[in-house]
């Protein structure tokens, strides 16, 4: 995937990891690869792939922070705050 077309000037970029023409852990390990500095939250309402959380997976993958859906308007502050602070 071509993702360094996709993007502009972000500081942060929040993908979901089930899309119906994009896989989300794809889209992060592209994101490492193309754009090393770029921030990343992933959000997921799916509970697991194979034995390890989606949550797992997303931080392996080279997000900064994953959430799981539903979250909370303190949840999602809070991992905004988190994912733009942490060093990868």
């Amino acid at each position: 995937m071509d993702v360094v077309n996709l993007l502009g000037p972000f500081d942060l970029i929040i993908t979901d990891i089930l899309m119906p023409d994009c896989d989300g852990f794809d889209l992060i390990r592209g994101l490492r690869n193309e754009k090393p500095d770029m921030r990343v939250m992933a959000i997921s309402g799916g509970k697991s792939f194979g034995n390890k959380s989606f949550a797992e997976r997303a931080i392996e993958a080279g997000a900064h922070v994953a959430l799981p859906k539903p979250f909370t308007y303190a949840e999602l502050m809070a991992g905004l705050k988190k994912a733009m602070n942490e060093d990868r």
